[in-house]
């Protein structure tokens, strides 16, 4: 799980990844708030994952809708990652089901993740 919303976050993040878990695949859960640019980070993420889910994140502030990420996407060129869309954390988690999973894009989306398993409480202590 990482909250990195910039493009060298991202970077860093997925170098981390390749270093820890070479030559593995991922369904990289991501969501991101409407005021990010998200191709960029989505296709440097596209190195270590098999399928992204797209998720809608639960906040105050506007959440870039998952299907036209899918949309925006379709223009990159060279991205062939297979894309899902879903309108929440615990859909995407079922979604993702027993895959390795890495969630990314957003600090709202790691804590609405994390609040699937833990209460508010837990979470300010991990």
């Amino acid at each position: 799980m990482d909250g990195a919303h910039n493009q060298e976050g991202v970077e860093s993040f997925v170098s981390s990844i390749q270093k820890a878990y070479p030559k593995t695949k991922f369904t990289v859960i991501f969501g991101c708030l409407e005021e990010r640019n998200p191709k960029n980070a989505i296709l440097e993420l596209s190195k270590i994952a098999d399928r992204f889910v797209f998720s809608q994140i639960k906040t105050s502030r506007k959440s870039y809708e998952p299907n036209r990420i899918i949309e925006l996407m379709k223009s990159a060129e060279g991205f062939s990652t297979q894309c899902f869309s879903v309108q929440s954390a615990s859909e995407a988690l079922s979604l993702a089901g027993k895959s390795k999973t890495l969630i990314a894009g957003s600090l709202y989306m790691a804590g609405e993740i994390l609040s699937q398993y833990y209460t508010e409480d837990d979470i300010t202590t991990i």
